[in-house]
């Protein structure tokens, strides 16, 4: 269907509201807001994080903008690829000039020989 996009001014409106909570709470110390989703490809990601990073005006400006755009990829699967041809080149490619901070929030194989998926037995804290 959508990638989830019809969730994405949910997503906003949190953002803005926790925003304005933390600007609120003159005691409390702001923390960055991270918006952390899975690699849907090119040109969804950009999409997805243009659009997350930007500035609302009709829904309370800046503070409906996300401060660091996290990028789940799973996309190094294999012993012989290297930085070139892993996708990972492309993903920093595209956010070269990006204007605000992006991380792989997570990151590795999750299919093969190579999956580094957890499993319910790697949990400590069952």
């Amino acid at each position: 269907g959508d990638a989830g996009y019809t969730s994405l001014p949910c997503v906003k409106a949190l953002v803005r509201d926790v925003h304005k909570f933390q600007a609120s709470c003159s005691a409390m110390r702001s923390v960055p807001l991270i918006y952390a989703g899975q690699d849907i490809g090119s040109q969804g990601r950009r999409l997805v994080s243009d659009y997350l990073s930007c500035a609302d005006e009709d829904n309370g400006g800046s503070q409906a903008a996300i401060d660091v755009y996290g990028l789940n990829v799973y996309n190094w699967c294999s012993e012989t690829e290297v930085y070139q041809n892993s996708g990972y080149k492309g993903i920093m490619d595209d956010y070269s000039e990006y204007g605000i901070p992006m991380v792989l929030s997570e990151f590795g194989c999750n299919v093969g020989d190579f999956a580094t998926s957890c499993t319910s037995d790697d949990d400590p804290f069952p």
